[in-house]
């Protein structure tokens, strides 16, 4: 007899660093390894740099902003969320990596918006309700918090996706196009969508 599967949410500890560094690296297609393997020191990996970063709480990429989505003890993916407060510095494109000028310049356009900053699923626990599972908590965790608007970039090569986002009811706002990456195809662009939440 197949035993029941065991899924749940929780918040994402400092034992998580190493999974949410390849999770995040294989939502940027390879993109995260290569930036944080060119700040690694000599006996570094992009895994170290990674685990360093994502272990730092008041970082962009803290696993303190993230929740993750068990199956049977294993975890099958990571939502990282960053409220785009009104009240946030002026982001001063022109210190942006041209590789991340075009993200950079979409997200200033939700301000007030809770970001969906990375979202993936490892692919043996995809089409199970994992990501679907997620919009829903971002959706709760906006409206408990009275956030208008949840906010996301999408590549234009992510069809599953951007399907799924459309069905959750997410809108495109804006795009912009990739003039420098290093997995994403030179004029290839990159969505902006948003969600209105009723108040």
């Amino acid at each position: 007899m197949k035993k029941p599967q065991v899924s749940k949410l929780r918040r994402a500890d400092l034992m998580d660093a190493s999974v949410l560094a390849h999770l995040i690296n294989m939502i940027s297609e390879g993109a995260f390894a290569t930036r944080l393997g060119i700040d690694a020191d000599i006996n570094e990996t992009w895994l170290d740099v990674a685990r360093k970063t994502i272990s730092q709480p008041d970082s962009e990429i803290s696993y303190s902003n993230c929740i993750v989505y068990e199956i049977n003890g294993d975890i099958a993916g990571m939502v990282m969320l960053n409220w785009l407060s009104s009240d946030m510095p002026v982001l001063n494109l022109a210190q942006i990596t041209e590789e991340e000028r075009p993200a950079n310049e979409l997200i200033v356009q939700a301000p007030g918006s809770l970001l969906i900053r990375e979202l993936g699923v490892f692919e043996k626990y995809r089409k199970q309700g994992v990501a679907k599972a997620f919009l829903q908590l971002a959706e709760g965790y906006a409206r408990s918090k009275s956030i208008p608007v949840l906010s996301l970039t999408v590549h234009e090569t992510s069809g599953a996706a951007l399907a799924l986002y459309e069905k959750s009811g997410f809108k495109l706002i804006d795009s912009r196009q990739i003039s420098r990456h290093s997995t994403w195809a030179t004029g290839s662009r990159l969505y902006l969508m948003c969600k209105q939440l009723p108040q």
